[in-house]
């Protein structure tokens, strides 16, 4: 964000109220936006209007699962600033409105509700989410259970750490775990997590004794001391106060905003602790990576896609057969692909995509290859991956990002499988998950088939990883692993990223071939010109004179500007055969 390593960044505050009510709010009608949110998911997500009938501030009591963030943020929404201003006020804010009290929450006389509609759900972000990577726990547990310390999970997290890669990790936070002379924090029984931090750094050499809790007369209690040293430094959302009373609250107009806080906490009161690498209920250790917004490519983009329900749940299906999943798009305006995301749900995975242009039929094979590659990923998660060039898509063309994920069992056996999201009602909050025809496609046995088809066979599988997750992990007990009518799946986690052709090289408008801003008879002038070798076109008007994307000027392309002058096309469709 602009910051040097090693000093304090007190610019940055991102709004905690934006991401839990968008993240529990079902996709509206008001939602949808030309490049980030289609008409064809509108519904898709969780239902809060049972519960919110009693509790309009009901999201903000969901809790849940931080992959279920990565999903959010990889989706495009967010992290919004919570200074961010829409029509006049702060949304946003992760306080009280028109305060009096000390106390700022989410009940009583606060509305923290938001207006479900593109205009707030799509607010400018401050940072783009590159990848997110599930890493191994430093507290192991086989199927029965047993309690094992998993040295590869301490250095996991210490090499993202060295990256500059905050991690987030839960643990268990109440009864005897801390020791508050100190404020360390020590689990040594088997304990569920119950708690999520932010972990910021480590010390290998932080003395195990610092974790020790004393009975009554002050004698430390062996089992209370972790087997060795070493602790992650890690910053709680538990937190502390404003230091000074103006922090507290600040006006805009007539209103009144208070900060909401905390009593202080932590080290010297400034919300850190220190948590043993030893601690025996560390699970769900997750290091995310963002581009700030002044270094991402670019800053305003499209992102096609179909899975918005938001989930921290995926399915996979594994198979020693050939198994490619695939995501076909109608693109909503011209525009270029530079950049594709997927998730993957084993370590270790090979990645091969390959983008489509001109498909049809169904079949995300048909059309003409414009980028192959392959990668492989440490660990499993969600991944972003910028292609070897930016290829124009024109509006209304059809195109395809296909992927072939496979890793090596245990056995040493090549497994190749799909990844596909899924969820269930929370707290009584049913979940909507929608597929339509033509979206998302599975190729097994050597034939491509429609993932709307296969929608039962998906969702029993769902059902039956939900039941073991629930069982196994003894977390998310709120969850309804018991009905399967309340499991939804979702379409392939497959994204395309594109920028608008207008925004595209420093504005570079396809069919404005002179370069004056508009798209005129002129232009079909100069493209007859070029075709005459009358005159010898620059690298930009070679790209805007391509109207039909057939990688070549001829009196195609002219007479293609003169039906877009004479209003007899709306904009630029590939022609047939190009």
């Amino acid at each position: 964000m602009g910051v040097p390593a090693g000093e304090v960044n007190d610019k940055v505050d991102f709004s905690e109220k934006y991401i839990n009510w968008y993240l529990y709010h079902a996709i509206t009608a008001d939602d949808v936006k030309k490049g980030r949110v289609r008409a064809s998911q509108v519904g898709e997500g969780f239902d809060m209007s049972k519960k919110e009938a009693s509790d309009k501030s009901a999201a903000y009591n969901m809790g849940g699962e931080y992959i279920h963030y990565s999903d959010f943020f990889q989706a495009g929404f967010g992290p919004v600033d919570e200074m961010t201003e829409i029509n006049g006020e702060y949304p946003y804010f992760y306080g009280g409105k028109n305060a009096k009290g000390n106390r700022v929450g989410i009940s009583g006389s606060y509305d923290w509700t938001l207006p479900l509609n593109s205009e707030y759900r799509n607010a400018p972000s401050s940072a783009f989410l590159k990848n997110s990577r599930v890493l191994p726990s430093p507290a192991s547990k086989d199927s029965d259970g047993k309690y094992s310390f998993n040295q590869d999970g301490v250095d996991s997290i210490k090499s993202e750490l060295s990256q500059g890669r905050a991690i987030a990790l839960a643990f268990y936070s109440s009864g005897n775990v801390w020791n508050y002379d100190n404020w360390t924090a020590y689990s040594f029984k088997d304990n569920t997590a119950d708690h999520a931090v932010t972990v910021i750094g480590y010390d290998d050499t932080y003395s195990k004794d610092n974790f020790t809790l004393k009975n009554n007369s002050g004698t430390p209690i062996k089992r209370m001391t972790p087997p060795g040293d070493g602790a992650f430094i890690v910053k709680n959302s538990w937190g502390a106060n404003p230091e000074t009373e103006s922090e507290k609250t600040f006006k805009h107009g007539d209103v009144t905003y208070q900060r909401a806080g905390s009593s202080s906490w932590g080290i010297d009161g400034s919300g850190y602790f220190y948590l043993s690498y030893y601690d025996r209920s560390l699970t769900s250790a997750m290091s995310f990576e963002f581009d700030s917004a002044a270094s991402v490519r670019y800053a305003e983009h499209n992102i096609d896609q179909y899975d918005l329900m938001m989930t921290g749940f995926y399915g996979t299906a594994d198979s020693a057969d050939t198994i490619k999943t695939a995501n076909i798009f109608e693109a909503e305006e011209d525009g270029y692909i530079y950049r594709i995301s997927y998730r993957t749900a084993h370590p270790d995975t090979t990645v091969r995509y390959a983008v489509y242009r001109g498909v049809s039929g169904g079949d995300p094979e048909s059309g003409a290859i414009l980028d192959t590659g392959t990668l492989s990923h440490e660990y499993s998660g969600s991944y972003t991956v910028d292609l070897g060039g930016e290829y124009l898509i024109r509006e209304g063309e059809k195109y395809s990002v296909v992927l072939t994920m496979d890793y090596t069992d245990g056995d040493g056996n090549k497994k190749y499988y799909e990844v596909f999201p899924y969820a269930s009602s929370i707290s009584g909050a049913a979940v909507n998950g929608i597929i339509n025809k033509g979206e998302s496609c599975l190729l097994t046995d050597g034939v491509w088939k429609d993932l709307s088809e296969l929608k039962d066979r998906h969702t029993d599988r769902a059902f039956e990883l939900l039941g073991e997750y629930v069982a196994t992990e003894k977390t998310m007990t709120e969850l309804d692993s018991k009905n399967k009518s309340s499991v939804a799946i979702d379409n392939f986690p497959i994204k395309a990223f594109l920028v608008p052709a207008a925004l595209h090289e420093d504005g570079l408008v396809i069919g404005d071939v002179d370069g004056n801003g508009t798209i005129n008879i002129d232009d079909a002038t100069t493209v007859q010109k070029i075709t005459a070798k009358l005159i010898s076109p620059d690298e930009r008007q070679k790209k805007a004179a391509d109207v039909n994307a057939d990688n070549k000027i001829d009196i195609n392309d002219a007479t293609m500007i003169q039906k877009y002058v004479a209003k007899l096309i709306d904009g630029f469709q590939i022609t047939a055969g190009s």
